[in-house]
């Protein structure tokens, strides 16, 4: 008759190691999200800067400040629209509109008020505008975050990754110890089992 050794049983985790892991996941998480965000502020900056370094600095004579709204199906997201007069450094005016670089919709009415208020009527401010395009010309150089939604492609594809990360970093904390245990041996005998 054969007989052969039953497997061992599988090893039960201490109550607490568990809850460990899931804060030891969420520091990676956070910490890696932390990460993105800091590595692409500089990057953002980067890509932008070769557009800046040939936009001339100009004036602007704000004519006309409001929000527009934008409504679709499944929500209402707000953009303030800042009319004004450019004079450029050659002393050329010119009617446009314009505020930011990125001209993403704000998902709070408040915030689009705010910014729309920053820029009194009549009064002018420096600006900066393209040579060759006037019409492209912004009032401030600064990437606003706020008004990155949280559904756009930057912030999906971070979590994505960083999601993915802990999960590898995770499976990997689980099988390290095991790799480095002692294996025990089972053969096949007719008499009992050997070890």
């Amino acid at each position: 008759m054969l007989s052969y050794p039953a497997p061992p049983q599988p090893r039960k985790s201490a109550p607490g190691c568990n809850l460990i892991g899931l804060a030891i996941g969420a520091i990676l998480f956070l910490g890696f999200m932390a990460f993105l965000f800091l590595l692409a502020l500089p990057f953002l900056r980067l890509l932008a800067s070769p557009l800046m370094s040939f936009y001339e600095e100009g004036h602007c004579t704000i004519t006309n400040t409001h929000v527009e709204i934008n409504d679709s199906d499944d929500s209402t997201t707000y953009r303030p629209q800042i009319a004004f007069v450019l004079r450029t450094i050659d002393g050329r005016s010119y009617q446009t509109a314009g505020y930011d670089w990125l001209q993403l919709d704000v998902p709070d009415q408040d915030r689009a008020q705010a910014i729309a208020h920053k820029f009194v009527l009549g009064k002018t401010y420096v600006c900066w505008y393209n040579p060759w395009y006037p019409s492209w010309t912004i009032l401030t150089r600064d990437i606003d975050w706020s008004t990155i939604p949280p559904s756009s492609g930057f912030w999906i594809s971070g979590i994505f990754c960083s999601l993915v990360l802990c999960t590898c970093l995770f499976g990997l904390m689980r099988k390290l110890p095991g790799l480095f245990r002692r294996r025990r041996k089972y053969t096949f005998s007719i008499g009992g089992p050997q070890i």
